[in-house]
């Protein structure tokens, strides 16, 4: 797992291989192109390293809820798996854990 200042040194190189990076100013009727100021460029750094250091550490909790069953369909499972003396519902929520585990601290 990277740190938030190594992700912060791997956003300033993407930004920097990307540079130029330019805006539109409308002023009336006119538009005019100018490059981002340094400060917007620090700006879209930070803002790149918190978003990538927030999919890395929360990143798994929006995997796992896509990959859940609706919970109308897991309470039939556990319906079903009280009556069959099945496990169906252990299984699916054991999946999606192991597909997506909580990374480690």
């Amino acid at each position: 797992m990277a740190t938030l200042e190594e992700l912060t040194d791997q956003a300033r190189q993407d930004i920097e291989n990307a540079k130029p990076l330019t805006k539109v100013i409308v002023s009336g009727n006119q538009q005019t192109v100018v490059e981002l100021t340094d400060e917007e460029y620090e700006a879209m750094i930070l803002s790149q390293a918190n978003d990538m250091f927030n999919a890395q550490e929360n990143g798994y909790k929006s995997d796992r809820q896509n990959a859940y069953l609706p919970i109308d369909e897991q309470l039939d499972m556990q319906y079903w798996d009280k009556v069959n003396g099945t496990s169906l519902w252990e299984e699916h929520i054991a999946e999606v854990k192991a597909t997506y585990p909580k990374p480690s601290a």
